[in-house]
C-alpha cells in the first residue's frame, strides 16, 4: 500500500491534525512502513525543508534507515547536475534541501516523469528492488513510530481494561447469579424447614388434644366412680340413719312400756300397802298379800327376764349396727383410698394441662370433704347411741331396784 501526502496538504493541515493523519495511516499499514519517500522536484526546491520538517519530526531518527529522497524529472545524477549546475545560486538551493538529504542518509532515487509509462513502471520496480535489498540487510524490514506505539499501548490497556470491566461485569453477574440461587435454595429450604415444623406442631397439637380428651374421659369415667360411690355412701348412710332411728323409736317404745310396768307396779304397791294397813289384823289377808306380792315378784321377774333378752336383742341389734358402721367404714376408707388415687391421677393430668381434670379433682376433693362431714356425723350418732345406752342402763339399773 502506498499512502501519498502532497505539498499542498502539508502547507495547508496543521501540525497536530497532521500527526493525527499520519498514526491512522500507520494503524493502516500493518505492521508498519517499509519505506518513507521524500519526492521532490528539482525546479521546485523553496521552503521544502519546511514543508517536510512535521514529517521528519513524526518519523524520528529512527526512521532515516527507510526514508529516500526521489528526484523526479530526471533520470539519474548526471542529469540531476545537468539541471542543477555547480554555482553559488544551485548551491544555496541545495543547502535548503541539505537536512532532507542528512534526514535519508544521502540515499537517492531517481525517475524521470516525462518517461514513457513502460520506462516509469521499470523504474519504479528498480525503486522496489532497491529498497528491498536494502531492507534485506536491516534487523526488521520495516518501522513504526513511536506515536504508533504509544497507540498501540494506549489500545491494548483501552482493551484489557475493558476486558477487564467485562470480566469483571461477567464475575459481577456470575457472582449475583450465585447469590440469588444459594438465596432461592436457601428460602426453598426454610420453607421445607417452616411446611416441617408446622406439620410436627399440627401433629402435636393432635396428639395433645387427643391425650387431653383421653384425660378428660378418664377423669369423667372417675368422677361418675366418685359419684356412684358417694351415691351408695349416701343410701348407706340414710339406711344407717333410718335404722337408728327406728331403733331408737323401739327403745322409746320399750321405754314407753317399762314406764308403764313401773306405774302400774307402784299402784299395786300403793293397793298392797292399803290393803294391808286395812288389813293387818287379818292373818288370811296377809297371807294372801304375802301371795299376791309373791305373784307380784314373779311377774317382775319375767318382766326383768323380758327386760333382760330385750337387752340382749338390742345388743344384737346394737352388733349388727355396729358390724354395718365397720363395713361402711371399710368402704369409707377404700374410697377414700380411691380418691387419693383420684387426686394423684388428677395431679398428673394437671402436669398435662388438663384444666377440666384438675376441676374433676377439686369436686372429688369436695366431695371427700363431704364424707368426712358425713364421717363426723356418723360419730355423732354414734355418741347419741352411746348416750342412748347410757340412758337404757340406767332404766334397767332402776328396774332392778323396783
Amino acid at each position: 500500500m502506498i499512502v501519498e501526502f502532497t505539498l499542498e496538504d502539508l502547507s495547508i493541515k496543521e501540525d497536530q491534525h497532521l500527526k493525527e493523519e499520519l498514526l491512522q495511516t500507520e494503524k493502516m499499514l500493518q505492521p508498519g512502513f517499509h519505506a518513507v519517500f521524500f519526492v521532490i522536484d528539482p525546479n521546485r526546491l523553496e521552503e521544502l525543508e519546511k514543508k517536510f520538517q512535521p514529517i521528519m519530526e513524526y518519523f524520528g531518527d529512527e526512521a532515516s534507515d527507510y526514508a529516500f529522497v526521489i528526484m523526479t524529472f530526471t533520470k539519474n545524477e548526471d542529469e540531476l547536475q545537468k539541471k542543477i549546475p555547480i554555482n553559488s545560486q544551485a548551491e544555496q538551493k541545495v543547502n535548503k534541501v541539505t537536512s532532507i538529504y542528512r534526514f535519508c542518509k544521502d540515499k537517492e532515487l531517481h525517475i524521470d516523469n516525462m518517461a514513457s509509462p513502460k520506462e516509469k513502471e521499470e523504474s519504479i520496480k528498480d525503486m522496489l528492488l532497491f529498497i528491498d535489498s536494502k531492507n534485506a540487510n536491516k534487523l526488521s524490514p520495516h518501522f513504526s513510530s513511536r506515536f504508533k506505539g504509544e497507540a498501540e499501548a494506549v489500545e491494548k490497556t483501552k482493551i484489557a481494561e475493558a476486558k477487564k470491566a467485562d470480566n469483571a461485569a461477567k464475575f459481577d453477574k456470575a457472582l449475583k447469579e450465585a447469590r440469588d440461587a444459594e438465596a432461592a435454595k436457601f428460602a426453598k429450604k426454610a420453607d421445607a424447614i417452616k411446611a416441617e415444623e408446622a406439620a410436627k406442631a399440627a401433629e402435636a397439637k393432635k396428639a395433645a388434644e387427643a391425650a387431653i380428651a383421653e384425660e378428660a374421659a378418664k377423669a369423667a369415667k372417675a368422677a361418675e366412680k366418685v359419684k356412684a360411690a358417694e351415691a351408695a355412701r349416701a343410701a348407706e348412710t340414710e339406711k344407717a340413719a333410718k335404722a337408728f332411728e327406728a331403733a331408737r323409736a323401739a327403745e322409746a317404745a320399750r321405754a314407753t312400756e317399762a314406764t308403764r310396768a313401773a306405774t302400774a307396779a307402784e299402784a299395786a304397791r300403793a293397793t298392797e300397802s292399803a290393803r294391808a294397813a286395812e288389813s293387818a289384823k287379818a292373818a288370811a289377808a296377809a297371807e294372801a298379800a304375802r301371795a299376791a306380792d309373791a305373784v307380784r315378784a314373779s311377774e317382775a321377774i319375767r318382766a326383768a327376764t323380758a327386760a333382760e333378752a330385750a337387752r340382749a336383742a338390742e345388743s344384737a341389734r346394737a352388733a349388727e349396727y355396729a358390724k354395718a358402721a365397720a363395713a361402711a367404714e371399710s368402704a369409707r376408707a377404700a374410697e377414700a383410698t380411691r380418691a387419693v388415687e383420684a387426686i394423684n391421677a388428677a395431679r398428673d393430668a394437671e402436669t398435662a394441662k388438663n384444666a377440666e381434670a384438675i376441676r374433676a379433682v377439686e369436686a372429688e376433693a369436695a366431695r371427700a370433704l363431704e364424707a368426712e362431714r358425713a364421717t363426723n356425723a356418723m360419730q355423732k350418732l354414734q355418741e347419741k347411741e352411746a348416750a342412748f345406752e347410757a340412758y337404757k342402763k340406767q332404766k334397767e339399773e332402776s328396774c332392778k331396784i323396783i
